[in-house]
């Protein structure tokens, strides 16, 4: 709930989650990064992306942004609808999947089955 500054009857104004929060978190990422093709989730963080995946190199191996580029505020939205996403096992088991066996986390650290893939769809 937050103040509502529109009007000057109603004091208080409820946001409602979106319908689809996995729509809503490809939205946010291709608004900031448009040629994303997937984004990798640690859920050790709490759901945060800690990778952008931004095409495929001519050999053939995924092109990586390890430092997203969107802000503080953003980061904190996509946070939270990946908390929802997560939360929900039927969701989370149709949008997120295992990395693959030769991902190397961007940070050094040693990744577990909490860390995930979210393929992207296709741009038309």
């Amino acid at each position: 709930m937050r103040r509502n500054s529109a009007s000057d009857g109603n004091l208080w104004l409820v946001e409602l989650p979106p319908l689809d929060p996995a729509a809503r978190i490809v939205h946010l990422v291709r608004e900031h990064h448009p040629e994303a093709t997937a984004v990798v989730i640690d859920g050790r963080r709490g759901g945060r992306i800690i990778e952008v995946f931004v095409g495929v190199a001519d050999d053939g191996t995924p092109v990586r942004a390890p430092r997203p580029k969107w802000s503080a505020a953003c980061d904190t939205v996509l946070t939270r609808l990946l908390g929802q996403v997560l939360a929900l096992p039927a969701l989370a088991d149709r949008h997120l999947m295992p990395l693959p066996g030769d991902y190397a986390h961007p940070y050094g650290v040693s990744t577990s089955d909490q860390v995930r893939l979210m393929p992207l769809p296709p741009t038309a």
